[in-house]
């Protein structure tokens, strides 16, 4: 069930993202995501093995729908995302 403090890890993802727009002058923006499975994984089965997730299912599925919502608003605010199945944010920015 959505709440009406539902949109707090989007409000401080965008919060965050105008403050740092702001205060190092940023003209231009990409947003880099993570998407589904990793080939990473495949390739070296021991990758993150150990990390655990925080997240309970309900933050999880909190998280999901907030993220739909921020990488609406993202492109609304004429910011560019950028995901590729497989592949994590950080092996997306290194490629550009």
């Amino acid at each position: 069930m959505i709440g009406e403090d539902s949109m707090h890890i989007a409000y401080g993802y965008l919060s965050g993202l105008g403050d740092t727009i702001r205060d190092y002058n940023i003209s231009e923006v990409v947003v880099a995501w993570d998407q589904g499975h990793r080939v990473k994984d495949e390739l070296y089965p021991q990758y993150k093995a150990g990390r655990k997730s925080n997240l309970t299912d309900e933050q999880r599925e909190q998280f999901n729908i907030q993220f739909d919502t921020l990488n609406g608003i993202l492109f609304d605010l004429g910011i560019r995302c950028c995901y590729a199945t497989g592949y994590e944010a950080d092996d997306i920015i290194a490629h550009l």
